[in-house]
């Protein structure tokens, strides 16, 4: 039997990509506007916040994460709406960078973890 049919050689290449998949980076977002707002994130991101809310997202520590605010906004039960400020195309689950103007915060995971945050 080959090193590559065997059971070790599928073990062997699957189990590190688990260890390296499986930790996260935490980020916690919160509002201290006196108005709701919107948390919109990429990847994978969209989510409202009261005033004085905190919200935990969690990402992989292999990507990096680009976060801005969205205010003024309308979301139907679909997530389809728009937003005045921040504005992901009428969607809550951004795509892409939000409209004009936004303050976009950057977090690079391999920058953490060269400074040795992560």
């Amino acid at each position: 039997m080959s090193f590559l049919n065997s059971p070790f050689a599928i073990f062997a290449i699957f189990i590190p990509r688990f260890f390296i998949y499986s930790h996260e980076i935490i980020i916690r977002v919160q509002n201290n506007c006196p108005y709701k707002v919107w948390a919109a994130a990429l990847p994978r991101g969209g989510c409202h916040l009261d005033r004085g809310q905190t919200r935990a997202l969690g990402y992989p520590s292999t990507k990096s994460v680009k976060i801005w605010g969205q205010t003024n906004c309308t979301f139907d039960s679909f997530g389809n709406g728009k937003c005045l400020i921040g504005d992901c195309d009428g969607l809550l689950e951004c795509k892409d960078f939000g409209a004009a103007p936004v303050t976009l915060v950057l977090i690079r995971a391999e920058l953490l973890r060269r400074e040795g945050l992560l």
